[in-house]
């Protein structure tokens, strides 16, 4: 257990469902093994049980009514191992599961050192960091800076080798200022300061090191007058680009989530963004994990969730680390989308301590040990298969990934983007429709076959729902604008008139689409960096205007 813990941060914090396939294969194999050990299994039927039980019946369930059926079954997979590593816990001690805490700081020491030299090796630079801030092995820079400070949580109240502790937060607090994150940095100060009130004993070492870290970020800033990286925290501002984008997303999404109490699915979110947001942003995640598991699996799973951890966070037998790890883990994941890096939702299991709740234990005889493997088999063998899928798409073998999980959209809208003919295109676009219809490269496809079958007005039709499936796309309008122009000159060759005005009726359209895109926009929509862009480019208004003034002569 301490091997796979320590290497699941290393694995890009277990983030990508192909790894948390392989994850639930091993944790499989690992909890057979237990058994076989013990010749027990415990169940312990608590607050938490229940919440993640909601979750992963909540993913098998919404493949019914998601957004994206073949995404959605997804998500049970994404989430199997959390619920694999809880019913492992279960069956360890309180000093085991101690053992297992100390993995967090030693993995995050670790790739702290192998991951920051990389910023002078331009080949590996990439891969370790995003816009020169330092995102480790889990290639995202928040959520690698919360992992390290749940290590820093953990070496703060160890007893023994006090000096070897110190080291490590020092390393461990030099990765979070690396990764230049805002929110991250705030929770430092209050988790330092949280334990020099707990630990009076580190008070002034702790101090000395968030003084000298500040101090140093301040030089570097006055020096290289740099803020993007690690002087980054000294632009928090509650006017942030950053802030009001993440305000917006949640603006957005509440009013889906009260329609659709029992959510859109795995990645329902992600495809039905483009439909209902009020301001220009894409993003796979609301980065709220509350609010996502709400999309995603609806309300209950959600609630289970919350009250499961509000329980753990407010009792009074919780122990300061643990109240620690889970205020550091909930806060954060308030504002990103810090569990869907399992690495992550294993620290927050390992710290609401399995053993609350009613035991039962289940006794296994020498036979009736061998029950369990069929159907542990049965799900590795289901595991492998879609992890085999999964990973075929993340190395870019679209046309495998495919083949072995049709409904593995990313790889289907690859393929269709690359179809040779209308007729494949066509086939390609009616596949992905049948399990999902708010991809308005779909539609698109759909809209250009029947330009180039010289159906006009289904074409229309095909065109105005890719829009409404990206209303702030500009290009889409544009590439609409093109069609319709490519339309009315076919007809006119074709010496029909009416339908040649008709289309240029529908290009004079346009402009009043884009109005009431702007009608329904967020005003936070105009105070983040990526702003609307909804009129049309000077040469497409001089057409527009040159139609209208034909128009009369026309009729």
């Amino acid at each position: 257990m301490e091997v796979f813990l320590a290497t699941t941060p290393f694995v890009f914090g277990l983030y990508y469902e192909y790894s948390a396939c392989f994850a639930a294969v091993l944790l499989l194999g690992l909890l057979l093994y237990l058994i076989a050990i013990d010749r027990s299994l415990e169940v312990r039927v608590g607050a938490t049980s229940a919440a993640l039980l909601a979750l992963l019946a909540g993913y098998l369930v919404t493949p019914l009514w998601a957004v994206d059926s073949g995404m959605a079954l997804l998500g049970f997979f994404k989430f199997l191992p959390a619920a694999l590593f809880w019913q492992l816990l279960m069956q360890l001690g309180p000093e085991e599961r101690e053992k297992l805490l100390l993995t967090v700081p030693v993995s995050g020491a670790v790739m702290t050192l192998l991951s920051f030299p990389t910023r002078w090796i331009p080949a590996l630079t990439p891969y370790f960091y995003a816009s020169g801030r330092l995102g480790g092995f889990f290639q995202y820079s928040n959520t690698f800076a919360l992992f390290l400070l749940l290590g820093i949580i953990v070496l703060a109240f160890q007893k023994r080798r006090r000096a070897f502790c110190l080291a490590g937060i020092l390393v461990l607090l030099f990765g979070i200022f690396a990764t230049g994150s805002r929110t991250v940095f705030v929770l430092t100060v209050l988790a330092f300061l949280w334990i020099c009130l707990a630990r009076k004993r580190l008070r002034l070492p702790l101090l000395i090191m968030l003084l000298a870290g500040v101090t140093g970020a301040l030089l570097f800033v006055a020096v290289t007058g740099k803020t993007d990286t690690i002087g980054r925290f000294l632009t928090i501002s509650l006017e942030s680009s950053t802030l009001l984008g993440r305000l917006l997303y949640y603006r957005d999404v509440l009013p889906v989530i009260l329609t659709h109490p029992f959510g859109l699915g795995y990645m329902g979110y992600y495809y039905a963004q483009g439909g209902f947001q009020t301001g220009v942003y894409v993003t796979k995640f609301v980065h709220n994990e509350l609010l996502q598991f709400a999309v995603d699996v609806g309300w209950i799973p959600a609630l289970l969730l919350a009250c499961a951890l509000l329980q753990r966070l407010f009792s009074k037998r919780t122990p300061t680390m643990q109240r620690m790890l889970v205020f550091a883990i909930c806060a954060h994941a308030m504002l990103d989308f810090d569990l869907q890096f399992l690495a992550v939702f294993f620290v927050l299991l390992l710290a609401l301590e399995p053993e609350e709740g009613r035991a039962f234990t289940r006794a296994y005889k020498r036979r009736s040990r061998l029950l369990p493997i069929a159907p542990a088999g049965a799900l590795a063998v289901a595991c492998l298969y879609c992890g085999a899928a999964l990973f075929a798409g993340y190395l870019g073998q679209d046309a495998l990934a495919s083949r072995l999980y049709p409904g593995y959209t990313p790889s289907q809208l690859v393929l269709l983007a690359g179809a040779r003919t209308p007729r494949e295109g066509e086939a390609r676009a009616n596949a992905i429709l049948r399990r999902n219809e708010s991809v308005a490269l779909v539609w698109d496809a759909k809209a250009l076959v029947c330009a180039t079958q010289g159906d006009f007005e289904t074409m229309v039709q095909y065109k105005r729902q890719a829009l409404a499936c990206a209303r702030y796309a500009l290009p889409e309008y544009l590439d609409y604008f093109q069609l319709l122009r490519r339309a009315a000159e076919a007809c006119e060759r074709q010496g029909d008139a009416a339908r040649a005005a008709l289309c240029r009726q529908r290009m004079l359209e346009i402009p009043d689409l884009l109005d009431e895109v702007r009608a329904i926009t967020s005003p936070l929509a105009w105070k983040i960096q990526d702003q609307p862009e909804l009129t049309l480019p000077e040469e497409y208004q001089e057409e527009l205007a040159r139609i209208g003034r034909q128009a009369p002569d026309s009729e």
